[in-house]
């Protein structure tokens, strides 16, 4: 989720509900008494829509935030906690579209509010093509209804294909969509790890989707 995103700046969102929460704990906590520990378990505790991680040299949870966030700071008072739910939290795959909406909501100018029109259908004419063209991808390598509905709706509870998936999310990104100039492709990367879950051959689903892929002709789906 995206946070602070209908703000009076003209801004994009300001963060997500990790940073967020680790900011503002940073801010209320006296940090010469509040070690990385407590406050990594406080920040997972409170961040419920993405996986709070700590790795490396864990030695360093027994040490004080302050020795890495500096010792000039005085606690502020507990009144600014994040909503439950925010009220300007929006999902991260909408943001693109949403932040157009706002525009449109925003703007008085006749002519400039049919180009943000125009932008939103294009969007959404892009976005379509490819829930379109991965319905496709999946009827064309799984045959029964029932699984196909639910490869493309159910994400896996785990990983345990990894050859498979290292290949086929490669091939993806490399012959049809390349994540990082179609970020909405991100969306159906479980229906990639489902497909592997599946245990068909992965030569033939990188055979079938190299096919599929042969004429994609619309890029830069945000």
């Amino acid at each position: 989720m995206g946070y602070y995103c209908d703000n009076d700046m003209r801004l994009p969102c300001m963060g997500d509900q990790f940073s967020i929460n680790w900011m503002e704990d940073s801010d209320v906590e006296q940090l010469n008494k509040e070690s990385l520990q407590q406050q990594y378990e406080i920040v997972v505790q409170k961040t419920n829509l993405s996986h709070v991680m700590h790795y490396g040299d864990l030695s360093i949870a027994k040490e004080f935030v302050a020795d890495f966030q500096g010792w000039e700071m005085e606690p502020q008072s507990r009144v600014s906690t994040l909503p439950e739910p925010p009220i300007s939290a929006w999902p991260v795959r909408d943001i693109p579209l949403l932040m157009l909406d706002k525009q449109l909501r925003q703007e008085v100018d006749s002519r400039r509010r049919r180009e943000i029109r125009k932008k939103i259908g294009k969007l959404q004419r892009k976005r379509e093509y490819l829930d379109n063209f991965m319905i496709d991808l999946v009827e064309e390598i799984i045959h029964d209804p029932i699984n196909q509905r639910r490869i493309l709706n159910a994400h896996p509870p785990a990983l345990t294909n990894l050859r498979c998936h290292d290949r086929v999310v490669k091939t993806f990104h490399r012959d049809c969509f390349h994540f990082g100039d179609n970020p909405y492709a991100l969306k159906y990367a479980f229906v990639l790890a489902n497909l592997c879950e599946e245990r068909i051959n992965v030569d033939i689903v990188i055979h079938k989707m190299l096919q599929h892929c042969y004429d994609i002709e619309v890029t830069g789906i945000e």
